[in-house]
């Protein structure tokens, strides 16, 4: 689930979009097949899909495999992603542990 259009219960707001979205499809008979090949993911695999974080963009389909790297916000930056998905979170806190019809 992305969170992609969810809103805060009551508030109208929806989270905040991340700079990029990977999506990561891995197919295999068994379990060792799958774990080998997060384990090639994380060991070089994603550095050489993008060209060593070069690429904002790309589409990578292996035998096993499927990774999709989207470039959806280009002028966000951790920080601000951080202060507003909290800022999200703790509006839709409150949504949720208030109850209906109570002050603010």
């Amino acid at each position: 689930m992305s969170g992609e259009g969810v809103e805060a219960v009551g508030t109208g707001a929806t989270p905040p979009v991340a700079k990029y979205r990977m999506t990561l499809v891995i197919e295999g008979n068994t379990h060792d097949e799958i774990e080998g090949e997060l384990l090639s993911m994380t060991r070089g695999g994603y550095l050489l899909f993008t060209d060593y974080y070069q690429r904002d963009e790309t589409h990578v389909v292996g035998g096993r495999r499927t990774m999709r790297l989207e470039h959806r916000n280009p002028d966000m930056t951790p920080e601000r992603y951080d202060a507003e998905l909290s800022e999200w979170f703790d509006a839709r806190k409150a949504a949720r542990t208030t109850p209906p019809g109570a002050p603010s």
